[in-house]
This record gives C-alpha cells, sequence and structure tokens, in this order.
C-alpha cells in the first residue's frame, strides 16, 4: 500500500466531483481525500502502486493543477 500525497488547486464542490470521477476510473486508487482547508490543497491517495505519475498526468490533463509534495 502507497500513501501519495499532492499539492492541487481543487477548491470548488464542481472540482471535487470530477475529482471524484477521475480517481474512480483509476483501479489502483483505494482511497483518496482532500484538505480545502490547507494553502496547497492537498490530496492524499492511499494506492496499490506507486502510480504518482498517472495521478499528475490525469489531473493536469483535466486542467488542474497537481504537483508530487515530498515527504
Amino acid at each position: 500500500m502507497h500513501t501519495l500525497i499532492f499539492k492541487t488547486n481543487i477548491q470548488s464542490e464542481q472540482a471535487l466531483k470530477e475529482l471524484n470521477k477521475l480517481l474512480d476510473n483509476t483501479p489502483e486508487c483505494i482511497h483518496w481525500s482532500i484538505d480545502k482547508e490547507d494553502i496547497d490543497k492537498v490530496l492524499r491517495v492511499k494506492s496499490k502502486t506507486n502510480n504518482t505519475t498517472e495521478i499528475i498526468n490525469t489531473l493536469n490533463q483535466a486542467g488542474y493543477i497537481c504537483e508530487e509534495l515530498p515527504d
């Protein structure tokens, strides 16, 4: 199990709904959460694999900022 942590620009409820659809279509993702109160809008993903690049590319292609945060 991997915990992946990202900086995003997800803020609105609409963006959360779209994020839900995007991550639900990523079979490796088991659970995710986003901290909208944090300045970095931190996205935490529990994943079966280290699919950091896939998640970043998926969100970037959907028009969102998504960058891996170092541990």
